[in-house]
């Protein structure tokens, strides 16, 4: 019988993690790359698991579990394929073609259709460990709660690394099969157990459809089907997962599209944007010879590079399926121009190409979207435009661009465009902006930058350039036309802080600048948001528990639910958090993301270990927890202040391992103890079992939603640790009590 049991909720974990990894995976597609998604699907995730558990302990009373029991194991491979193809008709549904994203539509469209899949999972743990209480005599409820929630862990971990290593190539039609034949293969069990012969037939004969279906063409065909749903009225033509994401290829009429996540990154047409980004700089550069280019190849800008006497062109590409699979689609030029032997194509990461290489630039070229995505944004910082001058020549150009408008900045794209601006200037002496539909930077610390365009007239000539766009009259039109002192006027008076990998304003304003188009109120209220101070946020706080302070010692409440939200709250805010920089820093977290969330459920469950160990729990076992992740979140802005000065291989393979290992570590040990104390004192009732549970999910879900949108671009990688330090102290102080001391001494 416990075997069943046990079968059960591993199965309960291992289907969850490959689910939440599969619509991790659409959603970054289908929403263009934006990191936000991971913390919205972890928050949707958590929140309906939470409600699902508590809808169940508090609400509805079953008589008989165990209908319910096995629909939750029936119906969750069903709901599954169903949330994968509604997620890839986003964009049919709620994005306009031509238009950006709505954020809030979007999330909201999000969080509402992953409601049934975890409001089953949140239902089933509940009704699991119902059902597994009353088949068993010899053990009380906050054990068999610990042990559930140790197997549930277990199944995640199992699941993560199986996702990681073998399924993460997978298509997703394929996926929803496996979890199909998993669920029924424990439901067929769970019917032997109970002894239900005509059920269990039935279910069989379940078993024998799925393989069978798996085994034909179909899942492919129907997978293929439904991407192409990602592309309104485009036809798609190749489609692969990556290392770094996924690339597609799509047809309108006789263009070729080709995405990364969902971005589009280039077309096999004339980009007339790569003629002022490539000539200007070029122009103002004396004897341009060697040249950076990063990202953006694909549509032309090296062959506008090679009309200027340059012997070589660096080209940076992160992800080399993105060359491989477009190579055949890309104009005649474009395709000579990259088998040029004065071309150098390279794979890597730029940051980890900078740091490692000696090679130096007369011009560095960075031809990338808006930092809408963390994955971009690490190219708008100061940290980034600091290693940039280590590479640049003494005459060496930087240029670089942001979508603007021409003829009105409003408040949240004059952030936007400024935010970069002070970026430049905290690293280069000489900056000069051309404002219009996009606005361009070139930035030089030994280069003269004027707005004279003689000189490049000049240079024009002498260099007997043929440009579409980019000549004589556009260079002194672009140089001298009304737009440029009016932006600079506006930047002058707009003073805001720098963008930094640990601070990612201008990802927020960028984000902020999109919203603007659809919620203007609510942008104002983000806005104001930038001058919330972290003191407001530890006032609000500690009012907060000054006020269960005083509920708790009027009504005599238990208040253990309550503080059990904070572990999980900053484990998920550590998770974020952790892949946040973890883009940041290396720029592959779609890979990943299946090994970090593995490593924190690996933590949990030594946690859980540690915790389910302890024979006698009391609250001082419970305080030095807290104290612990106190100690944590202290110790980690010691190392992420320095984590510029560590090398790529201690950062990561040894620092973010044992950050994220520890961090699951302590929260994993909270919720047997704080489970325990809270059964214990509410008497062992089974009535009670999915409380902390629910409580630790709140937490969770708190914790997901508000770093992505809050804590990280407006307080900031430091001040978020810093909260969650005084955070967790505040706990330590409440616990430490009399009143709260003497009521779980009585019990």
């Amino acid at each position: 019988m416990k075997k069943v049991f046990i079968t059960s909720f591993i199965a309960l974990g291992f289907t969850s993690i490959i689910s939440q990894l599969v619509i991790i995976k659409e959603l970054i597609i289908s929403f263009y790359g934006n990191e936000l998604f991971i913390g919205l699907t972890l928050f949707s995730w958590l929140f309906w698991v939470a409600l699902g558990s508590l809808l169940i302990a508090k609400l509805v009373k079953f008589k008989n579990l165990t209908l319910p029991y096995l629909l939750c194991h029936l119906l969750t491979p069903f709901v599954l394929l169903a949330e994968i193809l509604i997620f890839r008709l986003a964009r049919t549904i709620i994005i306009t073609p031509g238009q950006v994203p709505d954020l809030i539509y979007s999330f909201g469209y999000v969080f509402i259709i992953m409601a049934p899949l975890c409001l089953i999972f949140g239902i089933q743990f509940t009704i699991a460990s119902r059902f597994w209480l009353k088949m068993t005599t010899d053990q009380t409820a906050s054990k068999l709660v610990n042990q559930a929630y140790l197997l549930e862990n277990l199944g995640f971990i199992f699941g993560g690394i199986f996702y990681a290593f073998v399924l993460i190539k997978m298509n997703e039609v394929s996926l929803a099969l496996l979890i199909a034949l998993i669920n029924f293969l424990i439901l067929w069990l769970l019917l032997n157990f109970l002894k239900l012969k005509k059920t269990k037939i039935l279910t069989a004969l379940l078993i024998l459809l799925v393989i069978i279906f798996s085994l034909t063409s179909l899942p492919i065909k129907l997978n293929n089907q439904s991407s192409t749903w990602r592309f309104p009225k485009q036809r798609l033509i190749d489609s692969k997962n990556t290392l770094y994401g996924n690339v597609t290829i799509t047809q309108t009429d006789q263009q070729f599209n080709f995405y990364e996540s969902g971005l589009l990154v280039g077309t096999n047409s004339e980009n007339l944007n790569n003629e002022i980004l490539a000539h200007f700089p070029l122009l103002y550069s004396p004897e341009p010879k060697k040249v950076l280019l990063i990202g953006g190849g694909l549509d032309g800008i090296i062959n506008e590079i090679f009309k200027h006497p340059v012997e070589q062109v660096y080209y940076l590409e992160l992800d080399p399926k993105l060359i491989e699979l477009t190579k055949d689609y890309l104009s005649l030029a474009v395709q000579q121009t990259l088998i040029d032997p004065k071309v150098k194509i390279i794979n890597q990461d730029a940051l980890t190409f900078l740091k490692n290489t000696q090679e130096q630039f007369d011009v560095i070229i960075i031809n990338l979207n808006n930092p809408s995505i963390v994955l971009l944004n690490r190219y708008y910082t100061e940290q980034f435009y600091q290693l940039t001058t280590d590479h640049l020549t003494n005459q060496g150009i930087l240029a670089t661009d942001l979508t603007s408008s021409p003829n009105y900045l409003n408040k949240e794209n004059l952030k936007l465009t400024a935010s970069l601006f002070w970026t430049l200037k905290k690293v280069f002496k000489n900056l000069l902006i051309l404002p219009e539909e996009n606005i361009f930077y070139l930035a030089s610390n030994e280069l003269k930058l004027d707005y004279d365009p003689l000189p490049l007239i000049e240079t024009f000539k002498q260099r007997n350039l043929n440009n579409k766009l980019v000549i004589p009259q556009y260079l002194t039109y672009r140089l001298t036309n009304d737009r440029v002192q009016s932006t600079l006027s506006q930047f002058q008076q707009t003073k805001i802080k720098t963008n930094q990998n640990l601070l990612p304003l201008t990802y927020f304003y960028n984000n902020l600048f999109f919203t603007s188009q659809f919620h203007p109120h609510l942008t104002k209220f983000l806005n104001n948001l930038t001058n919330f101070k972290l003191s407001y946020l530890i006032i609000l706080t500690l009012i907060f528990f000054i006020l269960i302070i005083i509920l708790t010692k009027k009504k005599r409440l238990n208040l253990l639910p309550i503080t059990a939200t904070i572990p999980d709250f900053t484990l998920f805010t550590m998770e974020i958090t952790i892949i946040y920089l973890f883009q940041t820093f290396f720029g592959y977290v779609y890979s990943q993301i299946a090994l970090i969330i593995t490593l924190l459920m690996i933590g949990m469950v030594l946690g859980n270990y540690l915790g389910i160990k302890k024979r006698i729990v009391t609250l001082k076992n419970l305080k030095t927890v807290y104290l612990l992740l106190v100690a944590y979140c202290l110790l980690l802005i010691v190392i992420f202040n320095s984590f510029d000065q560590l090398s790529k291989e201690v950062s990561l393979y040894l620092v973010f391992p044992l950050i994220t290992l520890t961090i699951g570590i302590l929260a994993g040990v909270e919720f047997p103890l704080t489970n325990q104390l809270y059964l214990q004192a509410a008497g062992q009732s089974d009535k009670k079992t999915g409380t902390v549970y629910s409580a630790d999910l709140i937490g969770s879900a708190l914790g997901a939603i508000l770093t992505g949108f809050i804590f990280l671009p407006i307080l900031g990688v430091i001040n978020t640790l810093i909260f969650l330090a005084i955070l967790n102290l505040f706990v330590v102080i409440i616990l430490t009590n009399r009143q709260i001391t003497k009521f779980f001494s009585e019990r």
